[in-house]
């Protein structure tokens, strides 16, 4: 079960990290709502994995291809997000 609903009244960052360090599932922050993150499929997961070494393979070791689980903060528009 997930316990951190969307609520009704607008968060702090800091309450929405201390309240996703004891989350059992990922959720995103945006505009100081908590929004949950369903899991994904099997073809979501096979279509990222593919990405993956596809873009691995074209950019070599320029840049980072990052696939799940690492939380972005992006300052400009105060959301915390899980990109894939």
């Amino acid at each position: 079960e997930n316990n951190m609903k969307v609520l009704d009244k607008k968060i702090t960052i800091d309450e929405y990290l201390e309240k996703e360090r004891v989350s059992k599932t990922r959720n995103e922050f945006i505009a100081g709502e908590i929004h949950p993150l369903t899991g994904a499929s099997f073809i979501h997961n096979l279509i990222v994995s593919n990405l993956n070494h596809i873009l691995t393979q074209i950019l070599g070791e320029t840049f980072y291809v990052i696939t799940t689980d690492l939380k972005l903060w992006i300052p400009e528009k105060e959301v915390f997000v899980y990109p894939d």
